[in-house]
C-alpha cells in the first residue's frame, strides 16, 4: 500500500496495511527560509520514513505588522498584509516546492496557527492577554483579532486550493490562561473562523491541541472541534488516545503517542523499550483510525535508526491477530 493510500483510509477508517506514522521538528537557519526550508521538510521526509509531511511554517511564525504596541490604542494602528504579500506567497510557494520535491507521493499537512496565537508570537504574551482581559483596553484588540482571524481563514483556503497540500494542521494554543467562557466569547469564534474555512475546501484536515507549554488545557473549551484528525498531548493533559478517541465526538481519527521532551523514551529509550512503547500506542489506538506520532513538534532530533524501530514495531503489531 503506497504512502498516499495508507494515510487518507486510515483517516477514513479503512483497512490498511499498517498503521501510519509521522514526527516533526522545528528548522532554523537557513533551513527555516525559502529552498533550504523545502529540502529540510525532504530530507527529514526521506531519513525518518515517516508516511506523510507535517510541514513547519518557521519562518513565518510572525505576520510582520513592525509596529510597536506599547499603549491598548496602538492595536488599532496595526496593518494586517493581503493576499500578495510575502508572508501569504512565500508560504504557497514553500507548499507547492516541497510537494514537486516528493513527486507528491505522500500527503502534506500545512501548520497553520490560530489567530491569537499571531499575536502573542510577535509582541510580549503578557501584554496581549492583559489587554484581552482588560475590558477597556479588548475594545481596541478585539477589532483586529477579528480581522485577523477572516485573514487566517482566508489564507488557510488559499494554501489549500493553491498548492494541493491534503490539509492543513491547525494548531490551537494557551487556552488555560482563560476561562471556559472568556475563551468562548473572545478567542473560540477564530478559532472556528479557521476549521469552518478549511473543513469546507479539504476533508482531511488535522486539529491540532497544543500543550508545548507543558500545562494543562481547558478542554472544555475544545471539545467540540472538528477536523477529520485530532491532535493533542496525551502527556501534558493526562488524556490517553483511548480516552481521547471516546471524548472527541467531531472527528475520524486521532494522532499521538509518545512524548516529545528530552531525556523521553523516543530519545533515549533502548530498541526494546521503544518498540514495547509502539506497540502499546498501537493497540489503545487501534488498526485504524490511529496515527501515531508524538505530542507535538520534537524537542530532541530522533535519529534514522529510532525511527526505524517504530516502523518495524508496527509492521509487527499489523500482522498479530
Amino acid at each position: 500500500m503506497d504512502k498516499k493510500t495508507r494515510v487518507l483510509n486510515c483517516i477514513d477508517n479503512k483497512p490498511i496495511d499498517r498503521i501510519p506514522y509521522c514526527f516533526w521538528e522545528h528548522f532554523s537557519g537557513e533551513d527555516a527560509h525559502g529552498m533550504g526550508c523545502v529540502r529540510a521538510h525532504k530530507r527529514w521526509y526521506e531519513e525518518t520514513g515517516i508516511d506523510f509531511i507535517k510541514m513547519q511554517s518557521d519562518g513565518f511564525f510572525q505576520i510582520g505588522f513592525n509596529e510597536p504596541v506599547r499603549v491598548p490604542s496602538d492595536w488599532a494602528k496595526l496593518k494586517i498584509p493581503d493576499m500578495k504579500s510575502n508572508f501569504v506567497q512565500g508560504q504557497i510557494d514553500r507548499c507547492k516546492w516541497t510537494r514537486d520535491s516528493i513527486h507528491d507521493e505522500a500527503c502534506i499537512f500545512y501548520l497553520v496557527f490560530a489567530a491569537f496565537s499571531f499575536l502573542w508570537k510577535e509582541y510580549d504574551k503578557e501584554m496581549v492577554i492583559a489587554h484581552l482581559r482588560d475590558g477597556e483596553a479588548r475594545e481596541y484588540l478585539m477589532p483586529l483579532l477579528e480581522n485577523l482571524g477572516d485573514f487566517v481563514a482566508e489564507f488557510a483556503v488559499k494554501l489549500l486550493e493553491e498548492t494541493g497540500i491534503t490539509g492543513i494542521d491547525a494548531a490551537m494554543s494557551t487556552n488555560y490562561r482563560f476561562t471556559v467562557a472568556q475563551y468562548r466569547a473572545w478567542l473560540r469564534p477564530q478559532d472556528q473562523k479557521l476549521l469552518n474555512a478549511i473543513n469546507r475546501v479539504s476533508n482531511y484536515n488535522i486539529v491540532h491541541l497544543c500543550g508545548w507549554d507543558r500545562v494543562k488545557n481547558n478542554f472544555e473549551s475544545w471539545g467540540d472541534y472538528e477536523g477529520a484528525v485530532i491532535h493533542w498531548d496525551q502527556h501534558t493533559e493526562g488524556m490517553s488516545l483511548a480516552e481521547g478517541k471516546v471524548f472527541y465526538k467531531n472527528k475520524r481519527a486521532i494522532m499521538g503517542g509518545f512524548d516529545h521532551k528530552p531525556g523521553t523514551v523516543l530519545f533515549s529509550g533502548s530498541k526494546e523499550e521503544i518498540q514495547a512503547l509502539t506497540k502499546a500506542y498501537a493497540r489503545s489506538g487501534g488498526k485504524t483510525g490511529f496515527i501515531l506520532s508524538a505530542d507535538c513538534s520534537l524537542m530532541e532530533h530522533l535519529t534514522q535508526e529510532r525511527a526505524n524501530w517504530i516502523r518495524e514495531a508496527l509492521e509487527e503489531v499489523a500482522v498479530e491477530d
